[in-house]
C-alpha cells in the first residue's frame, strides 16, 4: 500500500460531506465477513460508511450518502456531473470519542437527537422500568460535545452503549 494511501482515502471521505468522519483504524471494528475487512486486511485503504441501523432506511440520510459517493467520484475524475454543495465534515479521531453506557436495565427513552451538541453533565435520555414506566436512571453525557451515535432499541440491559459523542468544537449558538 502507498505510503500517503491513507491520507488519501481520509481526504476524499472528508469531501464527501458525510456529517462525521471517524478515523478508527481499529480493524477489530469491523465485521470479519466485510468487504471492508478483506481489504484492509489486503492492506487496501478503505472507507465504511455507516447510514442507520437494520431493517432501518432514513431516507434522508441515504440521499447525504449518495450525494457523498457522487462528490467522491466527481473528486476521482470518474464522474462528470453537477454535485450539491456540502457543509464541513467533522473529523473525529479515536481519542475524541466518549462513550454513554446505562448502569441499569430497562427501556431507553432518548431526549437528544443524534447531531446534537451537548455539554457535559447534560442529560440526554432516562431508563425507565418497562411496566410502570418510573426513571430508575437518567443518562448524561461525560464531556461537551455532538452526539454523532444514538442508541435507536428501546431495551437495554446494565452496560450497554446508548452514545458515542464526539469531542468537537460546537458553533455558536448550537447547544440544545
Amino acid at each position: 500500500m502507498p505510503e500517503n494511501a491513507g491520507k488519501k482515502v481520509t481526504e476524499l471521505a472528508q469531501k464527501s460531506g458525510i456529517p462525521v468522519l471517524w478515523m478508527n483504524s481499529n480493524s477489530s471494528s469491523v465485521w470479519e465477513g466485510s468487504l471492508a475487512y478483506s481489504l484492509r486486511r489486503k492492506g487496501i485503504p478503505n472507507v465504511v460508511i455507516e447510514s442507520g441501523i437494520a431493517l432501518k432506511i432514513d431516507y434522508d440520510y441515504c440521499k447525504k450518502v449518495l450525494d457523498g459517493v457522487f462528490r467522491m467520484m466527481k473528486e476521482l475524475d470518474i464522474f462528470d456531473g453537477e454535485i450539491s454543495p456540502t457543509k464541513k465534515t467533522v473529523t473525529v479521531k479515536k481519542n475524541d470519542v466518549e462513550v454513554v453506557h446505562c448502569n441499569t436495565s430497562g427501556i431507553f427513552i432518548p431526549k437528544a437527537q443524534i447531531g446534537s451538541y451537548v455539554r457535559e453533565g447534560q442529560m440526554i435520555g432516562s431508563i425507565v422500568r418497562p411496566i410502570l414506566g418510573a426513571e430508575i436512571e437518567e443518562i448524561t453525557v461525560p464531556c461537551d460535545g455532538m452526539i454523532f451515535s444514538l442508541r435507536e432499541y428501546p431495551a437495554v440491559c446494565e452496560g450497554e452503549l446508548l452514545a458515542r459523542i464526539c469531542k468537537t468544537e460546537r458553533p455558536a449558538g448550537k447547544y440544545e
